[in-house]
């Protein structure tokens, strides 16, 4: 009977220490579970640092930063060539704008006689046959001059000097001129054969503009200038 019992004990006893293993085996078991599921849902923080490039090797440093883990990773970059062109285009000034005016519209200020020296004629052919208006003529075949003050308001004084049809076989010679303030501006020969001719001069800071005939033939009325136009810009 005491045999029994004592049997009966050593069985109890070693299932007494299989129940603690067994637990300190699941209790294990649950911690790495519990480890690995903490492992799993623990947001990873990472951190990119771009350094400045390395002008020998042309290279970039790019710092992983991984928990408690820094990792250094060097990237080769091969250059680029662009085509790319930036075009600044400067601001558009206004143009400035433009006033003309007719010399014929102007009194004159001074001349070589009472006549005026060079008179308005309505209407006069050039030796091509082509009609002008509002023409400038002087009025003697000897020389003669006609000035305008135009008191430094205008930029430049433009037109078209013709000989007449009348005079197209003329054989002298007769010379147009213009003047601003006494210094020569523009000069243009007539005789037989010459073409109507457009000119165009400053007169920018011109007090007193003067047109002037030099002629060493005897026709009269033997040129004209038509589209006489002083121009300013405001």
């Amino acid at each position: 009977m005491k045999l029994n019992e004592k049997k009966t004990e050593l069985t109890i006893a070693g299932i007494g220490s299989a129940l603690v293993i067994i637990t300190t085996i699941v209790a294990n078991l649950s911690e790495i579970d519990r480890n690995k599921k903490e492992k799993e849902t623990t947001p990873t923080e990472t951190t990119i640092v771009i350094g400045e490039e390395s002008q020998e090797e042309n290279e970039k440093i790019v710092e992983t930063v991984i928990v408690k883990e820094v990792e250094t990773i060097f990237i080769k970059e091969t250059p680029e060539t662009s085509t790319t062109e930036f075009v600044t285009e400067a601001p558009t000034e206004p143009k400035p704008k433009e006033k003309k005016t007719r010399l014929t519209s102007l009194d004159y200020f001074n001349a070589s006689d009472d006549n005026g020296g060079f008179f308005i004629k309505g209407s006069e052919k050039d030796n091509l046959g082509n009609a002008h208006t509002d023409v400038l003529i002087p009025h003697y075949w000897l020389n003669c001059w006609t000035q305008y003050y135009i008191n430094r308001k205008y930029n430049s004084f433009s037109g078209t000097v013709f000989l007449t049809y009348d005079a197209k076989t003329e054989t002298g010679s007769h010379i147009f001129e213009v003047y601003g303030d006494d210094t020569l501006l523009y000069s243009y020969e007539f005789t037989a054969g010459v073409l109507p001719q457009e000119f165009t001069v400053d007169v920018t800071d011109v007090e007193i503009l003067e047109l002037r005939r030099i002629s060493s033939g005897t026709r009269y009325y033997c040129f004209g200038i038509s589209d006489a136009i002083l121009t300013s810009y405001e």
